[in-house]
């Protein structure tokens, strides 16, 4: 990352040269600490774990560790290792927090033998390290400490009696998705035990999602701040990776994943977050229809009718032209800014509309106007820039009427663009 760290342990008098090095010209800053001679911790296996005092927090500095162990949460340092052992069933706890923030907290925790990765049974990688295991059976226990940059941690393990899990903690829960609905999905109390291949070390909570005809399905996932969260579509087994058929993950809220022509049956959706902070999901469908291409739509005149129910849209603005400017550009654009394509929606009732640019090959801007006129005013809080990866995003509740849909490019880009629109009722 952006420290490097060195602990050159027990050197004998002398001169050494210390050799500054970096990707690019620029100033850095250099601390030396002389300290007491010290030897390499010894607990870098499973065979060699420190025995660890539950209740009782542990200072580790993790600079020089071995890479011994395959975890799931990979991290580019080695980790130390410390011995949990239960003389009854327990919830287990594991926290970890840099001291000095100069990096994240890699957790694991093993079965005693470490040698093949299924012993892993959960890992955890972020700012506030959090490893949870419900109701783990006596025995002996391994924990793995390793970090994203070298780091001083504050490592300590709790012990509770085992709690019962959430009605939505495993793909067998029972707990129901409905579509085109919004739940709060608080994810204190959860595990880690939804093996989707999506994100790994994430909390997680899954629901049932029932098709009963063929579908296009979007999910919606909003996460809290400084967390990494991902949503997913999931066959009903829910037991490997193999079972994943969509999956998003972002650091930007929201987060969203879709699927197109998904078969009518019984599927589940999986919301997990790295932090296990709060969350909301949603899970948005209607019936699979094949995508829609827009090939001039370059004024209000020639805008593309959006269906009652949304649709798929793809085109180009590679050959538009810069027409109508948009409220949340970058400023100092010229006339009209970015080339643009438009559409046209006309809702009888008030309805709930779902406008998502998630997979375009550019910077994107979506604008949503009051058609009564060209281009008409903008909706309030109906512009979206979306010059992060996953691309401009809207989330509407708008009274009956007719409205343009103003695809756009942010600071003057343009090129292939997709959205997926869902109308459903607020």
């Amino acid at each position: 990352g952006l420290r490097a760290r060195i602990r050159l342990r027990s050197l004998a008098p002398g001169a050494y040269p210390v050799y500054v090095m970096g990707a690019g010209a620029t100033d850095v800053s250099l601390l030396v600490a002389y300290l007491p001679a010290s030897a390499a911790p010894a607990n870098e296996t499973c065979g060699t774990a420190a025995p660890i005092v539950p209740g009782v927090a542990l200072q580790v500095g993790v600079i020089d560790a071995q890479e011994d162990l395959t975890s799931d949460c990979a991290a580019p340092l080695g980790e130390l290792t410390y011995e949990v052992t239960l003389s009854e069933p327990k919830d287990v706890h594991v926290w970890a927090t840099s001291t000095d923030g100069a990096g994240k907290p890699a957790l694991s925790l093993w079965k005693p033998d470490c040698t093949d990765a299924k012993q892993e049974l959960g890992c955890n990688v972020a700012t506030a390290g959090h490893l949870f295991e419900r109701g783990l059976a006596a025995g002996k226990y391994v924990v793995a400490l390793s970090a994203t940059a070298p780091t001083d941690i504050d490592l300590l393990v709790e012990l509770h009696p085992p709690t019962a899990e959430p009605a939505d903690e495993t793909c067998a829960s029972g707990a129901v998705l409905t579509a085109n609905t919004s739940i709060d999905v608080p994810l204190t109390g959860h595990t880690d035990d939804v093996n989707s291949g999506c994100v790994a070390g994430a909390v997680d909570a899954a629901y049932t999602l029932n098709l009963g005809a063929p579908s296009d399905v979007l999910l919606v996932g909003r996460i809290s701040d400084n967390d990494q969260g991902g949503v997913s579509l999931v066959q009903a087994a829910c037991a490997a990776p193999s079972d994943l058929i969509a999956c998003g993950v972002s650091t930007q809220t929201p987060v969203r994943a879709r699927a197109h022509k998904v078969q009518p049956g019984s599927y589940r959706v999986v919301m997990e977050t790295t932090n296990a902070a709060p969350t909301n999901l949603s899970a948005f469908t209607r019936p699979a229809t094949p995508p829609i291409l827009v090939p001039f739509a370059d004024t209000c005149a020639t805008a593309v009718k959006i269906p009652s129910a949304g649709a798929f849209f793809q085109g180009n603005t590679a050959n538009a032209n810069a027409n109508y400017d948009g409220g949340c550009d970058l400023g100092s654009q010229g006339p009209g800014g970015a080339p643009e394509q438009m559409l046209k929606l006309e809702l009888l009732t008030k309805k709930r509309v779902i406008l998502d640019m998630k997979g375009s090959a550019y910077s994107t801007l979506l604008v949503v106007r009051r058609a009564t006129g060209c281009p008409g005013p903008e909706v309030a809080k109906a512009c979206a820039a979306g010059y992060f990866t996953d691309r401009s995003f809207l989330d509407l509740t708008l009274e009956a009427g007719s409205y343009w849909v103003q695809v756009d490019g942010y600071a003057g880009y343009f090129g292939q663009w997709f959205l997926d629109a869902f109308i459903v009722d607020p």
